[in-house]
C-alpha cells in the first residue's frame, strides 16, 4: 500500500511553520501576531465601509440629483460655518492680544514711575 504523500506534505509544512515560529523570540512572535491582527482589522473595516456604502446607495430615500444637491448645500453651509467661526476666533484672539498689550504698557509705565520716584527721592 502506498503512503498518502499529500497528507505527509501538508503535515510537514505545518511542522516547519510551527518550528519556524518557535525559533522566533517571544517579542518577535508578539509583533507577528499584532501585525496579523492589524491587517485583519483593517480588512474587516474596509469591507464594512464598502458594504455600508452599498446599503446606503440601495436604500437612499432620494434620487442621485437630489442627494448631490443636498451634499453640495451641506458642504457650503459647513464651509460658511467654518469661515464665521474662524473670523470670530480671530477677533477674540486680537482682543486678547490688545488687552495683554494694554496691561503690559500699564505695568511698564508703573515701573518707570516707581523708578523715577525712587531715583528722585
Amino acid at each position: 500500500m502506498k503512503p498518502d504523500t499529500q497528507n505527509e506534505t501538508a503535515s510537514n509544512g505545518h511542522d516547519r511553520t510551527a518550528r519556524g515560529n518557535e525559533s522566533l523570540s517571544s517579542p518577535a512572535r508578539m509583533d507577528l501576531v499584532k501585525q496579523r491582527n492589524s491587517s485583519n482589522r483593517f480588512t474587516t473595516f474596509a469591507v464594512g465601509v464598502g458594504l455600508g456604502a452599498l446599503v446606503a446607495l440601495l436604500f437612499a430615500p432620494a434620487s442621485g440629483k437630489k442627494t448631490r444637491g443636498y451634499i453640495t448645500r451641506t458642504a457650503k453651509q459647513g464651509l460658511d460655518d467654518v469661515a464665521s467661526t474662524s473670523k470670530r476666533w480671530s477677533r477674540r484672539a486680537q482682543e486678547t492680544v490688545d488687552e495683554v498689550k494694554d496691561n503690559i504698557v500699564g505695568v511698564v509705565e508703573a515701573g518707570q514711575k516707581a523708578y523715577r520716584t525712587a531715583r528722585d527721592a
